[in-house]
């Protein structure tokens, strides 16, 4: 299936198969910052950062609490991070994978000026209250809402097959989900394992979200085998229609095919 097609398909909640080419780590050559040797004997594979990266400057004005240790426009990062990946290079795996964002929508940011769907709206085991049939549709997606007003002293709205409130945000082993940090993966998935590392090779994946270091942390039914779904936070949703699903804050909502190292 093309790109385009599948991420179509997904973008409707649709089911999917898709499997990504192998890794051919001769494209992770060029432009920047390559990985040391760690012998006299012992030449890795061509695994030098690529792409373009972009330091934020202070003029930005979204979301740079996640880009306070990067002001000083410092990348000898890089260099530490892909050095770390081949202290073990016998262990350490590459794949290619689609990657998606999803986050947790405020309720507040849903509005009839905006254009969202305010109908009213109530589901079993929202204790008799209603909220707004967009509101409710988002939080089927992403799986927790944030609240206008608390519940009994929750501050979140809840959907995993059975609706309810919280106080945090979980992932699938009662962990809380922790911004740009935290990502879903399918349960059976052949790459990751909860807890471990997974290091995105991918420029346009941190220039949007400012890390390249995730840990599996939740799973989800819709998810495909190959598709890593990293968690932004907290955020006013894009826009109505399926710009529901997208938190306004970060540019990236879909890319094929990005490196991984797990």
């Amino acid at each position: 299936m093309e790109p385009l097609a599948a991420a179509l398909l997904w973008s409707f909640g649709l089911p999917f198969y898709l499997e990504p080419p192998i890794p051919n780590l001769s494209e992770i050559s060029v432009l920047r910052y390559p990985v040391p040797v760690l012998g006299e004997q012992q030449a890795l594979p061509s695994a030098y950062w690529f792409g373009s990266l972009k330091i934020p400057v202070e003029s930005e004005p979204l979301h740079r609490d996640h880009y306070d240790d990067l002001t000083n426009k410092d990348t000898s990062f890089w260099d530490a991070a892909l050095l770390d990946l081949h202290h073990d290079p016998v262990k350490t795996k590459f794949a290619r994978v689609l990657v998606t964002v999803y986050y947790t929508p405020r309720e507040s940011g849903f509005t009839a000026e905006r254009g969202f769907d305010m109908t009213q709206e109530t589901r079993s085991g929202l204790g008799g209250r209603y909220f707004s049939k967009d509101f409710l549709r988002a939080v089927t997606v992403e799986g927790f809402g944030v609240l206008a007003e608390p519940y009994n002293g929750k501050k979140y709205i809840k959907y995993d097959g059975r609706w309810g409130y919280g106080d945090r945000q979980l992932g699938n082993r009662n962990n809380t989900l922790v911004p740009r940090v935290s990502v879903a993966a399918h349960r059976r998935s052949p790459f990751f394992q909860r807890g471990k590392p997974i290091r995105a090779l991918d420029d346009d994946v941190y220039n949007a979200l400012g890390s390249i270091d995730w840990e599996l942390a939740d799973t989800g039914g819709g998810l495909n085998m190959w598709q890593l779904d990293l968690f932004w936070g907290v955020d006013d949703p894009l826009g109505p229609g399926m710009d529901r699903f997208r938190p306004m804050g970060c540019p990236l909502a879909v890319k094929f095919w990005v490196l991984v190292a797990h």
